[in-house]
């Protein structure tokens, strides 16, 4: 490995109050000394603050499908036999510590704790962002456009988008018992349209709304995760239940003018109605839309979640 990395190569300290790590750590040193490879002082980070101890091991044991018997412990005294959740010493050490307390700990050897501004300075770098055969072309249209060159399809699901949009907001407003749709609302809508469209995403959303028809024609609750949580027009299109300006969100985290890597549509519906809503999206919904190449464009993902 040292011939490999050369002098990228260290040997990492780590210390989480467990006294074996101390021989350990006595042994890495005189291997370090011996075939003078530098030291780094480490901690195993698996959560932010000391109080977040517990709440991830409860995560972990969810990772790993343990059951309550698993990681809840019985310490009855005098009697009594209540369920407990420890956390062990060496797991509860295993927070982002500060430069104080890693100091605190390897103190006596300063070079592995300069090591890790070392590593830092190291790993700086701006990675640019891949650009697709759309992005190269930044006036190649989508959908239909895209696949037999006819520009007018592009502009038929602009205008398409802006019109559905223009009725969902509105009716939405009156479903969810909001009244009627106040003009900033109405403007905030607008702009965002033209901002997807901008961005070539109208086939998506408007393909997306017909998923979004045909889960709620047969029961099937439905709901978009992620950045396109953000956007009015995808709460308008019935692709979300939470509503963007309750919580102060910005619908340019899920497309902006400038954007260069476009977003994926997330949606997911219960894992009983998957392979009905999968065979829907497949076939390219009620118009039997062509699939596209992978790559090519932004994809509408569909996930499965868990029966409740």
């Amino acid at each position: 490995m040292l011939e490999l990395y050369g002098d990228r190569l260290y040997l990492e300290l780590a210390f989480h109050g467990n006294a074996a790590e101390k021989l350990v750590n006595r042994g890495l040193v005189h291997i370090a000394e011996r075939l003078e490879i530098p030291l780094v002082a480490t901690n195993a980070v698996q959560f932010a603050r000391p109080d977040d101890a517990l709440a991830q091991k409860v995560l972990e044991a969810i990772g790993r499908g343990a059951t309550a018997d698993g990681i809840v412990g019985n310490a009855g005294r005098g009697g009594t036999d209540l369920p407990t959740l420890t956390v062990e010493a060496a797991r509860a050490q295993a927070y982002l510590k500060s430069a104080k307390q890693m100091w605190r700990a390897f103190g006596q050897l300063p070079a592995g704790l300069h090591a890790t501004l070392e590593i830092a300075e190291r790993c700086t770098f701006r990675l640019r962002l891949a650009r697709s055969r759309m992005q190269d072309k930044p006036s190649q249209p989508l959908g239909p456009g895209l696949l037999f060159g006819l520009e007018t399809a592009r502009e038929l699901g602009e205008q398409q988008l802006a019109e559905v949009v223009r009725a969902a907001l509105p009716a939405r407003f009156l479903a969810t018992g909001r009244g009627t749709s106040p003009q900033p609302v109405i403007a905030r809508a607008t702009e965002e349209v033209r901002t997807i469209c901008a961005s070539g995403l109208a086939d998506l959303l408007l393909f997306s709304h017909e998923v979004a028809q045909f889960c709620t024609s047969r029961g099937i609750r439905l709901a978009a995760r992620g950045s396109a949580t953000a956007s009015l027009v995808v709460w308008a299109l019935g692709l979300s239940d939470l509503y963007p300006l309750d919580h102060q969100l910005d619908g340019r985290m899920f497309a902006h003018d400038g954007r260069h890597d476009l977003p994926d549509l997330d949606l997911e519906v219960s894992s009983l109605y998957e392979s009905a809503v999968s065979a829907f999206v497949q076939q390219g919904g009620s118009q039997g839309m062509p699939p596209h190449a992978a790559g090519e464009f932004p994809t509408c993902a569909l996930f499965a979640s868990g029966c409740t």
